[in-house]
This record gives structure tokens, sequence and C-alpha cells, in this order.
């Protein structure tokens, strides 16, 4: 007859322990945060509470035992969360200001913002961020956050993705009101895109990313991402403009991938040069 329960975890040699806890603790597709990340989610159920959020996998069945997993005794939680914070990816939702689904930036619940989970997310190893536009909140609170996360924190992987950007008015700031498409020249020079740049640039990362969407996006991007494809493989010229068809026919989930060396080549020195400024002051 076998035994119902297993009280000799810690007795089996350290290289399967973690064998087993990686596969308790690691998620394929990766750990969702702020699960409303579009328009098309916002009808979904959401989690019933920001700890719940927390720690919803992007598999369709949500798994919580996770939270069981750290609580078992001191020991299983150093092991268990060291795999669970620094081999997951995490997709962290930052979407305009139309969707309150995500609730990454609330200030006593938000992954980002929250300062109970600072320590929680500076174990973070390897972040998704997904974005609609560079606002001023991603100036403001989220990329502070982020550099937090890699000075004070364990992030080293940072990957951007841009979803389909609303199809309305530019609201980066108030001058551009009603320009549809704001030129990737003044784009450039935003502070939210030096934001991106500085994130990018940073020293103390291993690998960063960006990929936008091959349905929709500004024409910042259209000289420096992978050319979308047609059904037989053969490459076509970007389409997109603000509001427009980027590759026909692509759904809004699919990405291309932005030539981040490419992209630091033609605007690194603008960061540069603002740092420069900024100290000077």
């Amino acid at each position: 007859m076998s035994l119902c329960t297993f009280s000799y975890f810690f007795d089996l040699p350290p290289e399967i322990r973690e064998q087993i806890l990686q596969y308790l603790c690691i998620y394929p597709k990766g750990i969702e945060v702020g699960h409303a990340a579009s328009d098309r989610d916002a009808d979904k159920p959401q989690p019933l509470s920001a700890w719940a959020e927390w720690y919803e996998p992007r598999a369709p069945t949500i798994i919580q035992y996770v939270l069981d997993l750290f609580l078992v005794n001191l020991q299983f939680y150093r092991e268990a969360s060291a795999i669970y914070f620094g081999q997951n990816v995490f997709h962290l939702h930052a979407v305009g200001r139309r969707n309150k689904g995500s609730q990454l930036l609330d200030p006593t619940a938000g992954l980002l913002a929250a300062e109970a989970f600072r320590p929680s997310r500076r174990r973070i190893r390897h972040a998704v961020l997904h974005l609609r536009r560079l606002s001023g909140q991603f100036q403001t609170d989220v990329a502070p956050a982020l550099f937090d996360m890699i000075l004070n924190g364990n992030l080293r992987i940072l990957e951007f993705h841009f979803a389909p950007p609303f199809s309305s008015s530019w609201n980066l700031h108030a001058s551009t009101v009603g320009v549809t498409d704001p030129s990737p020249a003044y784009l450039a020079q935003s502070r939210p895109f030096i934001e991106l740049m500085r994130l990018l640039t940073d020293p103390d990362l291993e690998r960063a990313g960006v990929a936008v969407s091959a349905a929709r996006h500004w024409r910042l991007w259209c000289s420096l991402h992978a050319k979308p494809c047609n059904s037989r493989g053969h490459e076509q010229p970007c389409l997109s403009t603000w509001g427009a068809v980027g590759r026909r026919g692509a759904s809004e989930d699919e990405m291309l991938d932005v030539d981040v060396g490419q992209l630091i080549a033609q605007y690194g020195e603008i960061g540069d040069q603002l740092r420069i400024f900024e100290v000077g002051d």
C-alpha cells in the first residue's frame, strides 16, 4: 500500500529537488500580470483579488498551488521561489487608460507600484512589458520601476511588446492632439521614448528586445522591424500607419521583431544627450 504523504523531500539530493520544483513552478507560457491585456479581453472574468492576479499563469487553467508551495516552510520557500522568479517569464501589461482591467500600476496592489511587492518584483529575471503606446505614465511610473528592478534586483532580460495602438488621436502632449501618427523624429525626441532607449541600453541587461504588432504600429518602427511575409513566405513592404493595416490579414497577436541594434544606433544618442543635459542643468 502506497503512502498518501511524502515527508522526506529535503532528504533528496539538491538536483532532484530542483527538478521536482521546476516541474511544479515553471509555466511554459509565462506568468500573466495584469490579465486584461487588450480590449478583447475586457469582458473576460477578472481574478478575485490583486494577489490572485499576481500569480495567474498564461495557461488556460489557473493553478494556484504555487502559493501553497511557498507556505510549506522557509526552506521550501527559498528553493521554490528562486525557481519561480528566476526561471519564469513574467508578462507585465501596462496598457493605456482605456483598459481598466490591469492593476499593474495600482499604488496599493500593483506589481510595479505597490511598496509591498518591491522585494518580489526585484527577484524577477525575465520580464516582457506589453504596451500600446509610450505615455507619460510609462516615463513617470513604469520606467523607474524597471530601472529599480535592474539596478537593485535580478532583472536581466527585458522585452517590450507594442500592441496595436488606439486608432484615435495621439495624446502624448496637448500640442499633438489631432495628429494621427506622430513623425518618427518627433516621437524619438519625446521623454517616454528616451526612457525606453535608456532601458534598452542599460549595461546590466543581458538581453533587450522590442516587438511590434504586425497588424498596426507607428511609422517609427517600419524601417526597423523584420519584413512581413505573405502566405507564401515572400517578404512584403510594410504598409503600416496609425490606424491602418501593417500586414493585410495579420492578427493583433502577431508580432514583428525590431532590430534593437539598429534602433540604438539610430536613436540611442538622443538619450545620451538628454542625460548629459540633465546632469549639467
